[in-house]
C-alpha cells in the first residue's frame, strides 16, 4: 500500500511538472508574421500609410507594446508606418486563432502580409475609414 502511494505521488509530480511542456507541444501553435509597408498605393489613394489597429490572439487583444518595432514603424496606440519602412517581423503563440485588424482610409497604401510563408497583398485604400480583418 505504501509503495502504491509513493508511485502515485511520483506520477502525480511528474504530470504536474511536465503538463506545461505537454500542453504547449500538443495544443499551442506558433505563427511567424511579417508585415511589409510597400510604399505603393492605389491610384485613388492620397498616401501610403499602413495602420495595424489590433491583433487578437485566441479572442484576447494582444498588447502591441510587445512588438519590437523596426525602422519606420511607430506605436501611436496603433502601429503606424508612413509606407516606407523595414519589414515588421514577429512570432505569436496561439491555440485557436490570430486575427489582425488594419485600418482602411483615403491615405492608406498597400501592405504585404507574410504569415508562415504564405503571402497576400492588401490594398488598404478606402474613401471612408473602415477596418479590415
Amino acid at each position: 500500500m505504501k509503495r502504491r502511494i509513493i508511485i502515485f505521488l511520483a506520477i502525480s509530480w511528474a504530470f504536474v511538472l511536465l503538463f506545461p511542456v505537454i500542453k504547449k507541444e500538443l495544443f499551442e501553435k506558433n505563427c511567424s508574421i511579417k508585415i511589409v509597408a510597400e510604399g505603393s498605393k492605389n491610384k485613388s489613394s492620397k498616401g501610403t500609410e499602413v495602420w495595424l489597429d489590433s491583433i487578437e490572439v485566441d479572442g484576447d487583444l494582444y498588447n502591441l507594446d510587445n512588438l519590437s518595432l523596426t525602422e519606420g514603424w511607430e506605436n501611436k496606440g496603433r502601429i503606424f508606418s508612413s509606407g516606407y519602412s523595414s519589414p515588421l517581423e514577429f512570432e505569436i503563440d496561439y491555440t485557436k486563432s490570430v486575427k489582425m485588424k488594419f485600418i482602411k482610409h483615403p491615405y492608406s497604401g498597400k501592405v504585404l502580409l507574410d504569415i508562415d510563408g504564405k503571402q497576400e497583398e492588401l490594398d488598404l485604400y478606402s474613401e471612408n475609414q473602415e477596418t479590415i480583418v
